[in-house]
């Protein structure tokens, strides 16, 4: 088959699911995720697989494939761009077949210099209590072709201004390290309480081309809410008052 060289792109992922004395024979398993593109569709399909498969039987026992040698499979790459409103044109068809143009709701340039916000100062971080981001701060994620969108608000007015001063995006990188070496832009909206941070690459070239387990980034908001780290006490309540309650749940 030849190395990594020889393809066009090449992606290797070692997926630990595995566990110590394990309950079940799941838990005592692994995957090796090995992708590989190439605009000639024979050097990635059945000639690698079976290779792939022929290796792994012939190198250590407890090897499994998750399906048989097969062809290979067409991708598609896309990417989001921003362009002129004035240049699609919007119609509303109705039953009757007759259709409405839609026009461009008029523009108001934004004032030259906006008055500065009123936000309240960071809360007091001290003291502090380990538990998981997501017991303060709700979050959801989503793709926006190779870019990742990732949405985390507080839960009340002082979570988000512990939120706010907490998760910059040298903080984000620390708690994402598959973040390293991509351009990370953060958003705070304080009316929502909400910071929006664009992940720009993460998902290769587009869900249809990316590699990761999870190609449209939707678990990527209950990631970054496992995350344990040291949150003020004022918003977690006393150990035995338990964690706060708040109805409002995000799912992906």
């Amino acid at each position: 088959v030849g190395g990594q060289d020889r393809f066009g792109a090449t992606d290797v992922r070692w997926l630990r699911s595995d566990r110590g004395d394990p309950s079940s024979n799941e838990e005592a398993v692994a995957q090796l995720q090995v992708t590989v593109k190439d605009g000639d569709a024979a050097k990635v399909g059945r000639a690698f697989s079976r290779a792939a498969v022929e290796l792994g039987l012939a190198t250590y026992p407890g090897f499994a494939m998750t399906g048989p040698p097969g062809d290979s499979d067409p991708y598609a790459v896309y990417w989001p761009a921003s362009i002129p409103a004035e240049t699609v044109e919007q119609r509303v068809v109705f039953d009757d077949g007759s259709a409405l143009e839609v026009l461009l709701p008029p523009y108001k340039p934004e004032p030259s210099q906006p008055a500065p916000a009123q936000e309240p100062g960071p809360l007091d971080p001290a003291p502090t209590r380990r538990a998981p981001l997501g017991t303060v701060a709700g979050a959801r994620s989503g793709d926006k072709g190779g870019n990742a969108n990732l949405g985390v608000w507080g839960r009340t007015a002082d979570g988000y201004r512990w939120l706010e001063a907490f998760l910059t995006v040298d903080r984000l990188r620390h708690l994402m390290p598959e973040t390293a070496g991509l351009v990370v832009e953060r958003h705070a909206f304080p009316n929502f309480a909400a910071l929006n941070f664009v992940i720009h690459g993460l998902l290769g070239e587009g869900v249809a081309s990316s590699t990761r387990l999870d190609p449209q980034a939707k678990t990527l908001g209950e990631y970054l809410r496992a995350k344990v780290v040291e949150v003020p006490e004022s918003l977690l309540g006393t150990p035995d008052q338990g964690q706060p309650t708040n109805p409002r749940v995000a799912y992906s």
